[in-house]
């Protein structure tokens, strides 16, 4: 079975993306059709807030755009190459590719929440709880 990106033309990263994109809201979609709640987890674009907006509207859900920061650009690649999201047959990002996306990246505008990834995890799932009415 040939992987997902070996269906896309080209590797360049921005097609890529907008291939993985395209994976998470079918999926989304599935789920918010079966009354279940979705995170969708990824470096969010305008053109991807836009979208999980307009899907959220179109299946008559509440959207929460939840940003995470993380300004210390070495815990940051530190992190990076300590993991294994194992996604299967999907590639794994290097630093590179991060730096990249980090150069280049624009926080989206109006987010419920903004998450310094800096911070102990906990006062994450105490602003979390607060958004979703729960604490």
């Amino acid at each position: 079975m040939p992987r997902a990106w070996e269906l896309v033309a080209d590797d360049d990263p921005s097609t890529l993306r907008v291939v993985g994109w395209r994976v998470l809201f079918s999926l989304a979609e599935a789920q918010l059709r079966e009354g279940r709640s979705v995170v969708l987890d990824g470096v969010a674009r305008e053109p991807e807030v836009r979208a999980s907006r307009e899907l959220a509207q179109r299946l008559a859900t509440r959207p929460l755009l939840v940003v995470c920061t993380i300004a210390d650009a070495a815990l940051h690649r530190a992190r990076i190459e300590g993991r294994v999201r194992a996604i299967p047959n999907w590639p794994e990002l290097g630093w590179a590719e991060v730096e990249r996306s980090r150069a280049g990246w624009v926080p989206p505008p109006a987010p419920d929440l903004v998450l310094d990834a800096e911070r102990p995890p906990e006062r994450h799932r105490e602003a979390l709880a607060r958004l979703l009415g729960g604490g």
